[in-house]
């Protein structure tokens, strides 16, 4: 497994989550995929940048928690498990020029996609 890395994004350090990190019991791991992805099941958290840029979320409720930078094309699922609906926000790579922000319930699950403009669709 990959350790989990810190990088600067903005204003501060975000700790970025690696594909095959697994961080305690709030993370259960992480992978890639190409497009067309995206399926998410409670628990599940999945975004596919297909906005032709590089995209990542953080979760502020979680520390500044985010996704690996998922590239233009691709998809991501991480497992965040929970009990009631968070902050997320998404941003563009590199740069991390603020795209928007929603909830995220791990009781249901999240499949984002980031679309030209840059914007996102559930």
């Amino acid at each position: 497994m990959k350790n989990t890395i810190a990088r600067f994004a903005g204003r501060g350090a975000v700790l970025t989550m690696v594909v095959g990190t697994a961080l305690g019991a709030a993370v259960a791991g992480s992978a890639a995929a190409d497009i067309p992805g995206g399926d998410s099941s409670p628990g599940e958290f999945v975004l596919c940048s297909r906005g032709g840029y590089d995209s990542y979320a953080t979760f502020p409720g979680r520390g500044g928690l985010s996704t690996a930078v998922v590239p233009r094309g691709h998809c991501e699922t991480v497992s965040l498990t929970g009990k009631s609906p968070e902050p997320v926000r998404f941003f563009v790579s590199p740069g991390g020029k603020f795209i928007a922000a929603t909830s995220y319930d791990p009781r249901t699950g999240l499949d984002v996609s980031t679309v030209k403009g840059p914007d996102i669709r559930f």
